[in-house]
């Protein structure tokens, strides 16, 4: 009797080690045959910037995949992980000069996003093999009472927030830049005088308008315009110019050429000593990006947009 329980007892072990080696094999085979022979491009998201109401994320592909990507762009939701299932953009990509000579940038705008409302973004590129996916960046969007540069307001869009440090900025009021829904119809040849800082561009326009110098130039015809009720519209200096077409996506309406600014250079001391020129911005919309030109001549008939300010 106990010669076979111990016969039984050798017999369980034996077909006990036989099952779990078994076991071994098989999960040796499985786990060889489950592991991936692809790799997935490594994703970053680079960061959130906001221009008005308009938000925008940059991300970077790091690394090369074994399968080409088929789509790269960003995901965004209200919940904390956003996924390609969210909501997503990846046909808006937006020129980045910074980015230019580097493919593995990107710049998506987000659209559809509700006001006063917490978003979550990352970015994400898809292969045939899978998706990769970037941190999660959290932002958040303002409410419509806040005033916000390309809002509408007195006559035109809101070009520029006056911020302390800037002339004319009185703490607790909210003062700054309306730029024109569009630019003035036809092409003028410069006006105004040299004067460059927040607020130079009235003066220019009204010391180039008073002075009996030829009419129907920038300056002039910006004096004279009557637009949406208001009258006090004037060509931008140099300074005012820039801090408006840093936010030109968002008021609209900008074109491909040259805008005039009522700026004159003064290297002589003389802004109007020859070769002295005003200065105007070229404008490629396709790029989002501006130029200044200094050294084109005032006869040369370019694109006006006029401002004022409230």
């Amino acid at each position: 009797m106990i010669g076979q329980n111990k016969q039984a007892l050798f017999l369980l072990t034996l077909f006990s080690e036989i099952y779990l080696c078994v076991l071994l094999f098989s999960g040796c085979k499985k786990n060889e045959m489950s592991k991936p022979t692809f790799t997935l491009p490594e994703v970053k998201t680079v960061e959130i910037f906001q221009i008005g109401r308009l938000f925008k994320c940059r991300g970077h592909v790091l690394s090369d995949s074994s399968s080409p990507i088929i789509e790269k762009g960003i995901c965004y939701d209200t919940l904390p992980l956003p996924t390609v299932n969210s909501f997503k953009n990846f046909s808006d990509i937006d020129f980045n000069l910074n980015d230019k000579d580097n493919p593995h940038y990107f710049t998506i705008k987000l659209k559809g996003l509700k006001d006063e409302t917490t978003y979550y973004a990352r970015a994400y590129a898809l292969t045939k093999d899978g998706i990769s996916y970037g941190d999660v960046l959290k932002f958040k969007t303002e409410p419509l009472s806040k005033l916000m540069v390309g809002d509408a307001l007195n006559g035109g869009k809101v070009g520029y927030i006056l911020k302390p440090g800037d002339k004319g900025y009185i703490e607790g009021e909210l003062h700054g830049i309306i730029v024109a829904d569009s630019d003035v119809d036809g092409r003028y040849i410069w006006g105004g005088y040299y004067y460059d800082y927040l607020g130079a561009g009235k003066l220019n326009t009204e010391i180039h308008s008073n002075s009996g110098g030829q009419k129907q130039n920038a300056a002039s015809v910006c004096n004279d315009l009557e637009l949406n009720y208001y009258t006090d519209w004037y060509l931008p200096c140099s300074k005012e110019f820039e801090l408006v077409l840093a936010n030109w996506e968002v008021i609209g309406n900008f074109q491909d050429g040259c805008y005039w600014s009522s700026t004159h250079t003064v290297y002589s001391g003389n802004p109007f000593a020859e070769p002295e020129y005003g200065y105007c911005f070229r404008l490629q919309i396709n790029f989002s990006h501006y130029e200044q030109y200094s050294w084109l001549g005032d006869d040369n008939k370019f694109i006006v947009r006029p401002i004022r300010y409230f």
